[in-house]
């Protein structure tokens, strides 16, 4: 019945999916087939495994020592076999001419082989991992081998060679010890019809039979048990239809794809190391045979994309959407590798992690990179990630320019972070008094940023501006994290300059190559020598600049970097950061005040100089784009009779002549007469064209610009003038729109100034 069942899936031209399902429901019998197949290696009624050294099946103990293959033991069960040693069905099954067939279940006979005593594992996985290599049809061989994988998987050994116990007895996954021979009711392979198995491939030519090898047991009254022809006759000459076995010369027939990576000295690792006879394996043999599994499937797999066929766009999506449903097989490998408990972290370092890497930067697949990547992440433990960081992390800049490598390193991070957790640190009842792991974790930063910077250089111009800005995002939301404040302001300042260094490279480079191409420069307008910020960068890039500006308040403008890379913001866009720091200001103030004078992250603007920086933040809430700077202050603005001395009307007058309130440019109808000077409400709707939403917008702008002018104060009154004649400088440029919102609040702040000079520095 199985074997009928794995002829059908021979069936040419059958997709990735369809071929997936048939043998998802074929592989429902292949346990029952196993079970069928173990019975024959047991004399009915003893519990000890048949099988003689020589080849030959036992006599005696149920069934007669001298016996015809037609002898029947058992009376009462009149379907039960003579029974037959394990070698001898090893080599019986070999004779299915389909080569498929034969190979699943030349599998299936090597598993019941391992439980019945007769071979070791180490052995059975040599000759099947070899036997494999002669498949290269790619559906069919990646099918086949996780077959291969599903069914040792419960059978690998998993302990050093100090730890094995005796002849007889081997160490499974789950570290218990099994005497050999097991029972019928031993674990067979762990449901496979359940999960995405699915079968298909080729095997070794079967050697010559012995002499004294019997004949195949009877045919059952179910049929055939092996079917010679499959379904649709047996002239097939399609990619998906194998051809009877009729040339001695396997090695000739099955030719395996050359070894990627060979000019980096990489050791070629599907070839097995020799072993005496009998020997128990070691944990060692299981992940060297897991790793040259997964090297072939991740081969195979990828060929996929190759098949022969029309080469549309269409026919390319459809593959891809078969690979990426096909996807799980490979990572099987992964899965089961994590599984071993014999495997150490020193292992996983120096030999397991590096070959891997090999092969994934190696295979040059951008959907085989970004998975195996993704795997390597999510199935080995956190401790190993923490230990082999830099290994890891230095495959990085070998990947695809198509793999998303932010992804990669947030993924990283998150297992890092959910590590350090201190609701974590004592899961195996151990605390970490000295904050070890937090300390590799922040010495991780370094290893990211490195890792970034190398991808930067290795992809050059290549790389967009949007995947820079979040790389460095990413960067930066690991370092408020992971770090505490004193730490992570440093940090988000090197993430800040590094941002701007890569987009000002980028900018540059763009500019070379135009000159290189002979565009003048002066002949093309400014936007085409910038850098192409599309939409996905321009919200990334606003995300980042709004993180420091909400964590460290007003220090972010002590970078010497935010504001060059908020230059990189269209002026819309960045319209929309200088509202997020009018609030953040604003707000630390309140709360200031409510804590009666605590420092609130220093949001508080304490001088000209910082209240000079924050105004080149706001300049698209204070002036339109394009318009004239305001110029820098000097000391030459303060004149001797605002400073003191005069009646109260003149110092009046002198300080609002000095703030620029009264000029007399302005004529009779200053600003707040009810000249020409004014703006009125029909004029603001006629100058956003009739948009209501964007007028109450402005309006709300300039409402928070004066929000800010309240909020400005200090206990010396010429530092607060100076800020307020700093103030006035900056929003008097804006025009009228402007200016009949917000140079009021100068104006009553002038007033409050002047009377805490009149009043000794009460304040107002």
């Amino acid at each position: 019945g199985a074997a009928g069942g794995n002829c059908a899936g021979l069936i040419p031209l059958l997709s990735p999916k369809n071929y997936y399902e048939l043998h998802m429901r074929a592989m429902d019998e292949m346990p029952g087939l196993e079970e069928y197949l173990l019975g024959l290696c047991h004399v009915p009624g003893s519990g000890g495994a048949g099988g003689g050294g020589d080849g030959r099946p036992h006599g005696g103990g149920g069934g007669p020592a001298n016996y015809s293959p037609g002898d029947r033991v058992g009376g009462n069960d009149q379907s039960s076999m003579a029974p037959y040693s394990a070698a001898v069905l090893y080599e019986t099954v070999q004779y299915c001419p389909r080569v498929v067939p034969r190979l699943y279940l030349q599998i299936c006979m090597g598993a019941v082989s391992i439980r019945s005593g007769n071979s070791t594992a180490v052995k059975v996985m040599e000759e099947l991992g070899e036997a494999s290599k002669c498949v290269q049809c790619p559906v069919r061989g990646l099918f086949l081998r996780y077959y291969l994988l599903m069914a040792l998987k419960d059978k690998l050994p998993d302990g050093s060679s100090e730890d094995d116990e005796g002849e007889g007895a081997m160490v499974v996954g789950d570290g218990e010890h099994i005497p050999s021979p097991p029972s019928p009711q031993d674990n067979v392979v762990a449901d496979a019809g359940h999960e995405i198995l699915t079968a298909s491939s080729a095997m070794s030519e079967p050697t010559s039979p012995p002499p004294s090898l019997p004949p195949p047991p009877p045919p059952s009254t179910d049929g055939p048990l092996f079917d010679a022809t499959p379904l649709g006759g047996g002239d097939e000459t399609s990619l998906f239809a194998d051809a009877p076995i009729d040339a001695p010369e396997p090695e000739a027939a099955a030719p395996t794809e050359p070894a990627r990576g060979s000019e980096s000295g990489a050791v070629d690792p599907s070839s097995p190391r020799p072993r005496a006879d009998g020997e128990e394996g070691t944990v060692v043999d299981s992940y060297e045979f897991i790793l040259r599994n997964l090297i072939e499937m991740n081969r195979l797999w990828i060929r996929i994309r190759n098949l022969p066929g029309d080469r549309t766009k269409e026919t390319r999506r459809r593959r891809e959407r078969e690979r990426n449903d096909l996807r799980i097989l490979v990572g099987s490998n992964l899965n089961r590798l994590s599984q071993l408990e014999g495997v150490t972290a020193r292992a996983y370092g120096s030999e397991i992690l590096p070959r891997i890497l090999e092969e994934v930067a190696g295979c040059r697949d951008p959907l085989a990179q970004a998975y195996l990547m993704d795997c390597i992440i999510q199935v080995f433990p956190d401790e190993y990630h923490l230990e082999t960081l830099e290994v890891f992390l230095g495959a990085c800049p070998r990947l695809r320019e198509k793999v998303n490598v932010r992804t990669i390193l947030s993924n990283m991070m998150e297992r890092l972070l959910h590590y350090c957790r201190k609701d974590d640190r004592l899961s195996n009842d151990e605390e970490d008094t000295n904050d070890v792991k937090m300390t590799m974790a922040l010495h991780g930063f370094d290893m990211f940023e490195d890792c970034v910077a190398r991808v930067y250089e290795a992809r050059g111009t290549g790389i967009p501006p949007r995947d820079v800005v979040r790389l460095q995002g990413c960067l930066m939301n690991y370092a408020l994290k992971i770090a505490p404040p004193e730490q992570s302001s440093d940090m988000i300042g090197r993430c800040i300059g590094r941002c701007a260094s890569a987009l000002g490279t980028l900018r540059e480079q763009k500019r070379a190559s135009m000159a290189g191409r002979g565009i003048v420069v002066g002949g093309v307008t400014r936007e085409s020598m910038e850098i192409d910020m599309c939409d996905v960068a321009t919200i990334e890039l606003e995300k980042l600049l709004s993180v420091p500006l909400d964590s460290m308040g007003l220090r972010a403008l002590e970078m010497p970097d935010f504001g060059e890379l908020l230059g990189f913001l269209p002026w819309e866009n960045r319209r929309k950061v200088a509202v997020s720091m009018v609030k953040s200001v604003i707000g630390g103030a309140r709360e200031e005040g409510s804590d009666g004078g605590g420092d609130q992250c220093s949001k508080r603007v304490k001088s000209a100089t910082e209240l000079e920086q924050l105004f080149v933040i706001l300049a698209p809430l204070l002036r339109d784009e394009g318009a004239a700077a305001p110029l820098a202050i000097h000391d030459d603005h303060l004149s001797p009779s605002s400073r003191g001395g005069g009646s109260l009307i003149s110092r009046t007058a002198n300080l609002m002549g000095t703030l620029g309130i009264n000029n007399p440019s302005m004529g009779h109808n200053g600003l707040f007469g009810g000249g020409g000077g004014g703006i009125t409400s029909a004029a603001q709707q006629q100058s956003f064209h009739g948009d209501a939403s964007k007028l109450t917008q402005f309006r709300m702008e300039q409402a928070l610009v004066a929000k800010l002018v309240h909020a400005l104060d200090h206990e010396d009154t010429d530092t607060k003038y100076q800020m307020l004649n700093a103030a006035r400088r900056h929003i008097q440029p804006g025009g009228a729109a402007r200016i009949s919102i917000t140079l009021p609040a100068v104006v009553f702040a002038a007033l409050g100034l002047l009377r805490r000079g009149e009043g000794g520095g009460i304040p107002p």
